[in-house]
């Protein structure tokens, strides 16, 4: 975000359109909150009781969901200038020698659905900018509905990249184009490296695939034998029973 250079006033406007977003979206959370109380409550109303039974809400509880339509419509819909989206001909123009333009780079594509969907998410202002940007993050302790989302978009492979552990490697099925081994993960296991590896260049989506390491000594221990194979060895110790 402080590469981006995108101008003090620019970045302000952003936020306080999100500020109110986020105020809407607190707004909405309460009352589906109320809504659920309301419909899994058990009264003694016959109106209630016959709503319930036919699988529509409550006279109270759909008043409260019309208030949420509205409000949802309400959610300002945030966009970044082309100049501070990566790869895009403006940014290119900016950032790369003698201006030039490489036209098959690969731009990040959000469009109104995905923007709004990321202004309602409940999660920390830089990380919906970061988003917009078509940067995503593999953490813990969030969302669990950014998580999502930041999934959807990258399978369907319109991010322009997500940053992760080494343990984003396990349970993940993603079409990744380009691998970067940063040189925080030296440390990393052999099984890990060759798993990451095989995040990337799936499915022939398209044939110009690449990995990157930040440091050689990585690419050195993935021909030579493991002194210790921590998943072979957690695997036997699953597997292994005591008579």
């Amino acid at each position: 975000m402080q590469q981006s250079n995108i101008p003090t006033v620019m970045f302000q406007s952003i936020l306080h359109n999100i500020s109110k977003n986020d105020e809407i979206i607190n707004k909405i959370t309460y009352l589906e909150n109320a809504i659920a109380n309301k419909e899994t409550k058990v009264g003694a109303d016959n109106e209630e009781t016959s709503a319930r039974e036919s699988g529509r809400l409550c006279h109270e509880s759909q008043q409260w969901m019309n208030q949420i339509e509205k409000m949802r419509k309400d959610i300002k819909l945030i966009s970044l200038d082309a100049t501070y989206v990566p790869n895009s001909v403006a940014h290119q123009k900016l950032w790369t020698p003698d201006n030039e333009v490489y036209e098959n780079a690969f731009v990040a594509s959000l469009d109104e659905d995905h923007t709004r969907s990321i202004m309602s998410l409940n999660i920390d202002n830089h990380l919906k900018v970061l988003l917009l940007l078509g940067i995503g993050m593999f953490i813990e302790n969030v969302d669990v509905k950014y998580m999502e989302l930041m999934k959807q978009l990258a399978t369907e492979q319109r991010l322009f990249i997500i940053i992760a552990s080494s343990d984003y490697i396990y349970g993940t099925n993603y079409q990744f184009c380009h691998g970067f081994i940063g040189k925080d993960l030296t440390k990393m296991t052999q099984q890990k490296t060759l798993q990451a590896l095989g995040r990337i260049g799936r499915n022939n989506i398209q044939q110009d695939y690449s990995v990157r390491f930040r440091d050689d000594n990585m690419i050195s221990q993935l021909f030579k034998p493991a002194e210790h194979n921590i998943e072979a060895n957690n695997m036997c110790k699953l597997f292994s029973s005591k008579n």
